[in-house]
């Protein structure tokens, strides 16, 4: 997949099109637990003088941790280095060390479409979805994915927070 795309990586400078784009996924994002992630993000990049590495989000110490997960870009697949509890246990099974590929289980569903696009275009992806299952609670539930960046500028983390949020009753 090829994207004309100029990240922010590529000339380490904000345009003004790609500075509107994150202003306006902030305003998107519900969580303000995920506001305050992507804010941290949105800050080292707009620096200017590194950008985000994953070793600061990695060691984050907040209260989402256990929502957290860490995945190397490797030749266009990704592998799960960390995984937080509370997504283990809601995927019931342990994600470490997993590998995902373009034709990933459906359990991933547009997990590899969100990850590639995130790498591609350097760009952090938030995606939610509020659904109910038959006469269960509704869930919200929030993606946020953001690339990490090595000293020459390359993607090669993706690190982000999923958060399953229960909402009132329909009835």
């Amino acid at each position: 997949m090829h994207s004309d795309f100029s990240g922010p990586a590529r000339g380490r400078a904000l345009s003004s099109a790609h500075d509107l784009l994150l202003q306006d996924l902030d305003r998107h994002i519900r969580s303000p637990a995920l506001q305050r992630i992507y804010r941290r993000w949105r800050h080292a990049l707009m620096k200017g003088s590194d950008l985000p590495a994953i070793d600061g989000f990695a060691s984050g110490e907040d209260d989402l941790a256990d929502h957290r997960f860490v995945a190397a870009v490797d030749d266009g697949c990704f592998r799960f280095l960390s995984v937080g509890n509370a997504l283990t246990e809601r995927l019931g099974q342990p994600l470490a060390g997993t590998v995902v590929a373009d034709d990933a289980i459906e359990m991933f569903g547009s997990l590899t479409a969100s990850y590639h696009a995130c790498v591609e275009k350097e760009v952090p992806v938030y995606e939610y979805v509020r659904y109910a299952l038959g006469e269960e609670r509704p869930l919200l539930f929030e993606r946020l994915i953001m690339p990490f960046f090595d000293a020459g500028s390359r993607v090669t983390h993706l690190g982000g927070v999923v958060l399953f949020t229960e909402l009132g009753s329909t009835h």
